[in-house]
């Protein structure tokens, strides 16, 4: 997939060295996780973002041609103990999760526009605790996971008003779908 990058992105990916970060946010039940892969809090698009240095991994992030799902995993280690049982208590399934990637100048102030690199869903959560401290592995799906899901949404007047108690637009369905010998307009 080809991106728009805009020029002060380009200027500084043509630089000998390049400082990049990624911004993390995770929307859990009890609220948003915002990391980032520096030190330190950084303001990002008006939220704080805490540092995970090198405690936090990302795993490649795919992009292909093809209309497919890609999945990506994130970890976080030296995770304490007690932060485990608030994890435990969540449930991430199909909670959102944003990943940008930022070029920034020798003093991590972001140069040119940040970049959407994923956007998709947290499906499965897993814990590896090793006494003090813990490792935690997320496993996400891509967007495009749901075009594989089955739908589910009937077109009846009882379905629609579940939605949307006020809407009779489905009202004369039902009697559409018996009608046999056309119809007369006008």
């Amino acid at each position: 997939m080809s991106r728009d990058l805009d020029s002060e992105t380009l200027s500084a990916l043509d630089e000998s060295v390049i400082y990049a970060v990624n911004f993390v946010e995770m929307l859990f039940p009890d609220g948003a996780l915002r990391l980032h892969t520096g030190i330190g809090n950084r303001i990002f698009l008006g939220e704080t973002y805490t540092g995970a240095g090198n405690l936090g991994q990302i795993s490649e992030i795919e992009e292909t041609t093809e209309l497919r799902a890609a999945g990506i995993d994130l970890s976080l280690s030296g995770v304490p103990s007690e932060l485990l049982s608030k994890v435990l208590t969540e449930n991430i399934r199909n909670k959102s999760i944003k990943i940008w990637f930022c070029v920034c100048d020798s003093n991590f102030e972001i140069i040119g526009d940040e970049i959407l690199v994923f956007a998709g869903t947290m499906d499965t959560l897993a814990i590896d605790d090793q006494g003090q401290t813990s490792s935690i592995r997320v496993t996400a799906e891509s967007r495009m996971i749901d075009l594989s899901r089955p739908r589910t949404q009937v077109y009846t007047d009882e379905f629609q008003r579940t939605i949307d108690a006020t809407d009779a637009s489905h009202e004369y369905l039902a009697d559409l779908a018996n009608k046999s010998n056309g119809f007369k307009w006008g």
